[in-house]
């Protein structure tokens, strides 16, 4: 009985270092990994005034680098402002380096228009992408929403 526990421990092992060797060979860098001018910026959390100012200020500054290599804009967010998502499209069109938009997990609602503006648009597998109907910013479950009309 103990010897089995063993062989599967070790195969459990082996699983996870190979699944780890390719995760490293993976195609789309992460921001840690970067390298060759190429910059990251990354969208996480909720599509905000905040959130949208800090990412334009990071565009700008890898725009004040002299190449044209890519900047990278990791993507994770449920959407948000939709003011403060047309300031973020508005500043990727503007960049003179190309952005590439990655999806990491969940591109839903003004993220999902944010991810949409990228020159070349990549999701890693099992990641999300949602679009709706504008919602005129009702927010909750729905007998909240039904409880406002």
């Amino acid at each position: 009985m103990k010897l089995n526990r063993w062989i599967w421990l070790l195969l459990i092992f082996a699983l996870v270092a190979v699944t780890a060797k390719v995760m490293a060979q993976c195609l789309i860098p992460y921001p840690d990994k970067l390298r060759d001018g190429i910059a990251a910026v990354t969208l996480y959390g909720k599509v905000s005034d905040e959130a949208a100012a800090t990412l334009i200020e990071q565009i700008q500054a890898a725009n004040k680098e002299n190449t044209s290599k890519p900047i990278l804009l990791y993507i994770n967010s449920p959407g948000g402002s939709v003011l403060a998502g047309g300031l973020i499209i508005d500043a990727m069109e503007a960049s003179r380096r190309p952005i590439i938009t990655v999806c990491t997990s969940a591109c839903i609602s003004m993220a999902f228009y944010v991810f949409e503006h990228g020159s070349k648009r990549l999701m890693l597998p099992h990641s999300l992408l949602m679009a709706h109907e504008m919602s005129a910013g009702v927010d909750g479950d729905l007998g909240h929403m039904e409880s406002l009309v």
